[in-house]
């Protein structure tokens, strides 16, 4: 009994349904659909989109810690004031983390010809340097006003290099934007 039975599931088995064929040549264009649109939502700058987000917030935050540092400062709390310039100093060092990344990211969508204007991809990797480079001068001035708040020089210094990050990161999102256009 038991050998009839392992006869008739080989030979259903071995039976091919009626339209397996048509079955098996959908599933082979859905995969090749979602390979497609896989490698396609690569082609998406959303996680450099993301990096930048990420930057301008950390960015926004440490503006908003300087300025109330910088109001303890000339109001003479030297403790408060340096709380607040080291709590700038750290979101500004998360504000470099995203902005290397956000740097490697353009980089990647130039490499990999994901872009629609080359001028302006190029553009973007080059703000997004900048926006690195702006960003560890912005600490230096940050981590001297954490030891010493009350130092006009690095107050002004540190005005000029956020003032310098505000233009560099329009000029970078724009960029990013336009590359994709």
């Amino acid at each position: 009994m038991k050998t009839q039975d392992n006869v008739e599931t080989i030979k259903s088995m071995g039976r091919v349904p009626k339209h397996a064929g048509v079955r098996s040549g959908f599933v082979a264009m859905m995969m090749c659909l979602l390979v497609f649109f896989v490698g396609h939502a690569q082609a998406e700058p959303t996680v450099a989109n993301q990096y930048l987000q990420v930057a301008k917030n950390n960015f926004a935050v440490a503006k908003i810690n300087f300025q109330i540092g910088s109001s303890y400062a000339q109001a003479g709390n030297v403790a408060v004031a340096r709380q607040y310039y080291t709590i700038a100093t750290i979101n500004v060092a998360q504000m470099r983390q995203s902005a290397a990344l956000l740097y490697s990211q353009n980089i990647d969508t130039l490499n990999r010809g994901l872009y629609r204007n080359l001028y302006y991809q190029q553009q973007a990797v080059a703000y997004s340097n900048i926006l690195q480079i702006q960003a560890q001068v912005l600490s230096l001035h940050l981590s001297i006003l954490s030891q010493s708040p009350l130092s006009t020089s690095s107050r002004i210094s540190a005005e000029i290099s956020i003032a310098q990050i505000n233009v560099t990161l329009l000029n970078l999102e724009q960029a990013m934007r336009l590359a994709q256009i």
